[in-house]
């Protein structure tokens, strides 16, 4: 993990105009693992090294999580998760949006991830749909790209 990316030691509470972050401790991994299995979302890697996980707040709620999976100038987009709830806000655009510049800071050149339904949202802020095949090797032998996600999901990537 880059330096440059929050630690739960040196961050508890990022604020972005209303929107707050903060990473995922261990011991509140498992509040994250029911969120990701009740939106159906891969959750069996989620406490392996290399992963960083954020709970995002909105107006002092809880609004749902994102993480990366770092390899070098290139990183997983994970779990972009938005409780039903607080759905068709646009609070989807503005948590990839605070990953994507934390990312940036630290020295991440590009974002991949796969999806089974929300290609057309990547896309609006900028994803590019490619072919699953074209993705770099450290991406490609992801437990994501392996066998986590079905063989079926789109494959989008962005440059930062």
């Amino acid at each position: 993990m880059s330096d440059h990316l929050p630690s739960s030691r040196r961050l508890k509470n990022v604020t972005t105009n209303s929107l707050q972050f903060a990473i995922v401790s261990p011991t509140d991994l498992p509040t994250l693992v029911q969120a990701l299995q009740e939106a159906h979302l891969p959750d069996d890697d989620v406490a392996l090294p290399g992963r960083v996980f954020f709970a995002f707040q909105f107006d002092g709620q809880h609004i749902g999580y994102a993480g990366l999976e770092i390899y070098g100038p290139d990183a997983l987009l994970r779990s972009v998760l938005i409780v039903p709830q607080q759905r068709k806000r646009g609070l989807g655009s503005q948590v990839v949006s605070e990953v994507e510049k934390l990312a940036h800071r630290a020295g991440i050149e590009r974002l991949h991830l796969l999806t089974t339904d929300q290609a057309p949202f990547f896309e609006r802020i900028g994803y590019v749909l490619t072919q699953r095949q074209l993705a770099p090797a450290d991406i490609a032998s992801t437990l994501q790209f392996k066998s986590l996600c079905p063989s079926s999901a789109s494959y989008l990537w962005k440059s930062l």
